[in-house]
C-alpha cells in the first residue's frame, strides 16, 4: 500500500530490529509500515550523517517478499546519541538532513520516523544542549518537511515520542509530521513495585497510561488523526517478595522476555493469568515472578480506544518478539476492518 492509500484508514505499523531480526513471515506485508530500527548517527568531520549499512541484508530480504510493504527507516533509539549535535546550527540540519534524503532515495524508503529519545535530556547516556533542543527538534521536522516538498518527495514523516509532551514543541511539529508513535509501554519504570508495563487507561496499578498520554498530546495541540498508539510485543519480568497477588508488590529483580516466551509460560500453566479490568491490562504470576505484558485481550481494548478517539492507528515494539503465530500482531491488524 502506497502512502497515498493511508490517508483515510486506521493503519498498522510495526517496529523491526536489526539486533533481533530472525525471520520474515507473510503477515508482515499485511502492515502499512515497517520501522526498520535503527538507522545510526555518525560524526564525519563534525557533520552528522545517517548509516543503515548494517540493515541492507534485511532490506534485501523485505524486497524479496512478493508484496512488500511501506518501508519506512528509524533513526535513533533509546541511548543513540549524535541528535543533539547534528541539529545545533542551520549547516549541521541541512547536512543531517540531505544525508536522510539520500538514504530514503537510494534504498526506495517510504519515510523517516525520527526516534530521539529524548530532546531537552541526556536520559541513556546521550549528549544534550538541554532546552534549547526542543526548538531545534522542531526545526529539525520544519526542515526535513521543507526539503521534501521542495523536491517533490513522497515521503511520509513520523516521530516516536515520550508518553510526556514535554519534550515537545507539540503544537509547532503538528504542522510538519504525518504520524507521532506515542510508545505507551515501557509504563513501569521508576519505582520498584510491580505496576503494568502498558494499560490502555488508568488503575492503581498504573504509573502512566494509553488514555492519560494520549489526551495530554491532544490538549498540547496535537491532531488525534495523526496519533499511532503503541503496542508491547515483550512481557516484564519481575522477581517479587513475598508474592501474593503480584501486582503492587515489590520487586528485586526487572528483566524483559519476549511475548512468545511469556506465551509459552501461560500454555505450559506455569503461571497463573489474571486480568485488571479497570486498567483493562493481562498480568500474571508464579511462586516467584510478576509478569506484565501486552495480550490479545488489551490490545483489543487499544484497537476499540484508536476507533472511538479517531486516532491514526497502532504500533508495536518488536515483530520479531510476536508468537509465533502472531497473535499480537493479527490482533493489531483489525484496527483497519
Amino acid at each position: 500500500m502506497k502512502n497515498e492509500e493511508l490517508k483515510n484508514k486506521k493503519k498498522t505499523f510495526v517496529y523491526l530490529y536489526y539486533a533481533l531480526y530472525n525471520r520474515l513471515d507473510e503477515v508482515i506485508t499485511q502492515v502499512d509500515g515497517i520501522c526498520l530500527s535503527f538507522g545510526k548517527i555518525i560524526n564525519n568531520n563534525g557533520l552528522f550523517e545517517v548509516d543503515v549499512k548494517h540493515l541492507i541484508p534485511i532490506i534485501d530480504d523485505l524486497k524479496r517478499m512478493d508484496d512488500t510493504p511501506n518501508l519506512i527507516l528509524s533513526i535513533g533509539g533509546w541511548g543513540a546519541d549524535g541528535f543533539s549535535r547534528a541539529v545545533e546550527d542551520d549547516a549541521k540540519r541541512s547536512h543531517f538532513i540531505s544525508s536522510i534524503i539520500n538514504v530514503l532515495d537510494e534504498f526506495h524508503f517510504s519515510g523517516v520516523d525520527i526516534d530521539w529519545e529524548y530532546p531537552t535530556t541526556s536520559s541513556g547516556g546521550i549528549n544534550s544542549n538541554g532546552e534549547v533542543d526542543k526548538h531545534r527538534f522542531t526545526l529539525l521536522l520544519k526542515e526535513i518537511k521543507e526539503q521534501f516538498e521542495s523536491k517533490n518527495k513522497k515521503y511520509t514523516l513520523s516521530i516516536a515520542c515520550s508518553m510526556s509532551p514535554k519534550f515537545y514543541e507539540v503544537k509547532e511539529i503538528n504542522n510538519y509530521i504525518d504520524y507521532l508513535n506515542l510508545m505507551s509501554y515501557d509504563l513501569d519504570y521508576g519505582t520498584n513495585i510491580n505496576v503494568h508495563l502498558t494499560s490502555p487507561h488508568h488503575s492503581s496499578n498504573t504509573l502512566m497510561d494509553l488514555e492519560t498520554g494520549v489526551k495530554a498530546f491532544i490538549e498540547s495541540g496535537i491532531s488525534s488523526e495523526k496519533i499511532i498508539v503503541g503496542c508491547a510485543m515483550y512481557a516484564r519480568k519481575c522477581k517479587t517478595k513475598n508474592i501474593t497477588t503480584g501486582i503492587s508488590n515489590e520487586h528485586t529483580e526487572f528483566n524483559t522476555i519476549k511475548y512468545s516466551d511469556m506465551e509459552n509460560l501461560i500454555k505450559s500453566g506455569k503461571v497463573t493469568v489474571l486480568f485488571d479490568y479497570v486498567a483493562m491490562a493481562e498480568y500474571a504470576i508464579d511462586i516467584e515472578y510478576f509478569y506484565s505484558f501486552d495480550s490479545v485481550k488489551s490490545i483489543n481494548e487499544k484497537v476499540k480506544f484508536v476507533k472511538q478517539n479517531n486516532l491514526g492507528g497502532i504500533m508495536a515494539w518488536e515483530y520479531n518478539q510476536d508468537s509465533k503465530e502472531h497473535v499480537l500482531l493479527k490482533e493489531m491488524l483489525k484496527v483497519g476492518d
